[in-house]
């Protein structure tokens, strides 16, 4: 199953960072819940801990998650942009841009987007819209 890391700026809920608290809520409806029951889920997470199972281990957090995400969800759309262009322009990354929380898949693209990410995108959004 895909593992998706809710991320977030620490892995600490703190009222100070709301988003943090709704992470920790979403995790909490995952597994008392049955949320997202095809998915391991954890959140919120650090970039570094969604990446790097070693980092895991220095911060004494373990999940099915950490060190092995597939997907990561992001509280907003900064976070999201900065850290997505970051990675595919630093890591030479296959991408495929969706939003979600909407009532229909929402192709997500940049101008700057080659042809590959493009078609990723329009195969991600098309999957998205048969599953359901």
């Amino acid at each position: 199953p895909p593992r998706l890391a809710l991320m977030g700026a620490t892995e600490k809920p703190t009222e100070a960072i709301p988003d943090t608290l709704e992470s920790a809520e979403i995790v909490r409806r995952h597994r008392e819940e049955g949320v997202l029951p095809d998915c391991h889920v954890d959140g919120p997470l650090s970039f570094d801990l969604a990446l790097a199972t070693d980092a895991g281990s220095r911060k004494g957090v373990a999940s099915e998650v950490v060190g092995q995400v597939d997907g990561a969800v992001f509280p907003d759309l900064l976070s999201a942009n900065l850290v997505v262009k970051a990675l595919m322009y630093l890591a030479d990354c296959r991408f495929g841009g969706l939003l979600s929380g909407v009532a229909c898949p929402v192709v997500f693209m940049s101008r700057a987007d080659s042809t590959e990410t493009r078609l990723n995108s329009l195969a991600y959004a098309i999957h998205v819209a048969l599953a359901d």
